[in-house]
């Protein structure tokens, strides 16, 4: 039967290559031989997972995969050439025809994923852990400033209790007698070398594995971690700390943690890449006379004009006034928004000397009005 290798690994069919590859370690440890010993649901459940990453790991099986389904893989199937020339799969299980596909570029494919397995490393070659990705909240001033955060971060670390050997006693593999590898059947290239399943391409299975880490020679640590945020950074921007990332297999360094900036809203000021936009209140008076005002910036506050005659929603600028820029000299800039307040209660004499105002203002700002609706036909 046609197997769901998208099912097995536990992913979506649009899954990226690194929730793959998490998906698999999760299973692989969980269903591994040597944690679940003389348990042969468990050892076909992780061929089964071996075999469901083997393919979506690789761009090119997976798109074979994509089109013609865990047949590809299968040893009773092939190929067939109908009359003229028009390819067919044809499937053993199958007594009928099998059904009509495009072949475009599946042989450049084949022939690629054949060049690449020939020069692909052995699997006992110190390989480097995967990259973590993690999300780290800041303040709008450690965004604009700058600062230094201590934080704690859970990470697979080597196992105390058998310094990373997994403990117990190691046994030549009994499925690839130590090689590492097991040979593998294709449709057109006869057979391929993949990496052993039962020893993961280690050559060595271990009996009575460490109780602590379960004979995987790993176990969860914290541990905490100082970071320097530089000043000017922006939201979703990532900051990378050398080798805090995954173990890697075989001796191979770690990968790297890589910490993904989340910048907290201010309640007054807004950022955009370096700029920095907020929103002042003024009196019609000050609007339409001019005036001289406080306006606070991020560096502190500054006197800013504003010319006689301006308008509510009229953005002035402060040049050189917002972020710093990362790793740049110079700064953006602070544009300032105005916001005309109209006073609600008035004395008196204020209220006469609006009017007065209002008596000797001339202008009618909606006389321009392009307001008239045309009927059909007009």
């Amino acid at each position: 039967m046609p197997k769901d290798y998208y099912h097995i690994l536990g992913v979506s069919r649009t899954a990226s290559e690194k929730e793959i590859k998490q998906a698999y370690r999760r299973l692989a440890r969980k269903y591994h031989p040597d944690i679940n010993p003389a348990d042969k649901a468990a050892e076909a459940k992780f061929k089964e997972i071996n075999e469901a990453y083997e393919t979506l790991k690789d761009p090119d099986k997976r798109k074979q995969y994509d089109q013609f389904g865990s047949a590809f893989r299968e040893a009773g199937g092939g190929f067939r050439w109908r009359p003229g020339g028009s390819p067919e799969w044809h499937d053993a299980h199958e007594p009928t025809a099998g059904k009509h596909v495009d072949f475009s570029g599946l042989f450049d494919t084949l022939f690629n994923q054949f060049r690449q397995q020939q020069s692909s490393p052995p699997p006992r070659q110190p390989q480097r852990g995967e990259d973590v990705e993690r999300d780290i909240n800041i303040t709008f001033e450690e965004s604009i400033f700058g600062g230094v955060r201590t934080f704690t971060v859970t990470a697979p670390q080597p196992c105390e209790t058998c310094r990373g050997t997994g403990g117990g006693t190691k046994q030549t593999c009994p499925a690839c007698h130590g090689k590492g590898k097991q040979q593998q059947k294709r449709v057109l290239f006869g057979q391929s070398e993949i990496p052993c399943p039962r020893c993961a391409g280690m050559g060595t299975i271990i009996q009575r594995g460490c109780a602590t880490c379960d004979g995987t020679g790993l176990t969860d640590r914290s541990e905490r971690l100082e970071v320097k945020i530089p000043p000017g950074i922006k939201d979703g921007a990532r900051i990378r700390i050398s080798g805090r990332g995954g173990i890697g297999l075989s001796g191979g360094q770690r990968g790297d943690l890589f910490l993904k900036v989340k910048v907290q809203p201010h309640p007054f000021f807004t950022r955009k890449d370096d700029d920095i936009y907020c929103e002042i209140p003024v009196t019609f008076t000050e609007a339409i006379l001019g005036a001289e005002m406080n306006v606070p910036t991020v560096h502190g506050e500054v006197t800013m004009k504003v010319p006689p005659g301006t308008q509510s929603g009229q953005t002035l600028r402060l040049s050189g006034m917002g972020a710093p820029r990362l790793k740049k000299p110079g700064h953006g800039d602070q544009y300032v928004k105005i916001k005309i307040v109209v006073p609600k209660h008035l004395t008196e004499r204020e209220r006469e000397l609006v009017k007065e105002l209002a008596a000797l203002c001339q202008e009618n700002p909606r006389k321009d009005l392009n307001y008239r609706l045309r009927k059909p036909g007009e």
